[in-house]
């Protein structure tokens, strides 16, 4: 997901075009290329260079940038950035939904709670960090985020995390192969109580 809408993003940033309501609905698997995800919904774009007031119609407020509210529109590009952070952390905490306001939205403005995606790369948890940094400046580009992904291919799996799925697959195959020992062994004992009572029964027939 985060290749694939930094890529798109970084085509509409190049022609001086910015989303502004970059979220998971907005987000669209691609029927046509199995398996890449595409933006949708450029309702509210608008140009990323010399953008006024009245030319901004901001986006779904759990994703917003801080400086839009603010009325700061001079590198909306860098909004974009941030939703794609948030966009990014939600995904990751599924079920776990975005706030629209209160002391939880303003807190994932200063920094996101990495603690809870134990299971991604040092690397990666800290470009979704950048992505969200509370200064616009520090946020780094669509273009940025693409070398930065193809140089450290950080959206490969934490080797201790796959590790510890093996691990975690093997004892599941290892118990179910005990109960179906069990199970086994229990039919066995059924058959012969089966047996035995069949036995117990011929001679009451007989007479």
């Amino acid at each position: 997901v985060l290749q694939h809408v930094a890529s798109g993003l970084n085509k509409l940033h190049g022609l001086s075009i910015v989303h502004l309501d970059i979220k998971p609905d907005n987000i669209l698997l691609s029927q046509g290329e199995p398996g890449y995800f595409k933006i949708a919904d450029l309702g509210l774009a608008a140009a990323a260079i010399g953008a006024g007031c009245d030319d901004i119609t901001e986006g779904d407020c759990r994703y917003l940038a801080k400086e839009v509210l603010q009325g700061d529109f001079a590198d909306l590009s860098k909004a974009d950035v941030f939703s794609l952070g948030l966009v990014l952390f939600e995904l990751g905490t599924n079920p776990r939904s975005l706030p629209s306001n209160g002391p939880e939205w303003h807190s994932l403005r200063r920094s996101l709670e990495v603690a809870l995606l134990p299971e991604l790369s040092p690397k990666l948890l800290q470009l979704m960090q950048d992505l969200v940094h509370a200064r616009k400046e520090q946020r780094p580009t669509c273009q940025a985020i693409l070398q930065q992904l193809s140089a450290d291919a950080m959206c490969e799996p934490d080797p201790a995390h796959v590790q510890a799925l093996q691990d975690e697959a093997r004892r599941c195959r290892e118990e179910a192969l005990r109960n179906q020992q069990r199970a086994d062994e229990y039919w066995q004992e059924i058959l012969c109580l089966k047996k035995q009572e069949l036995m117990c029964e011929k001679p009451a027939l007989k007479s």
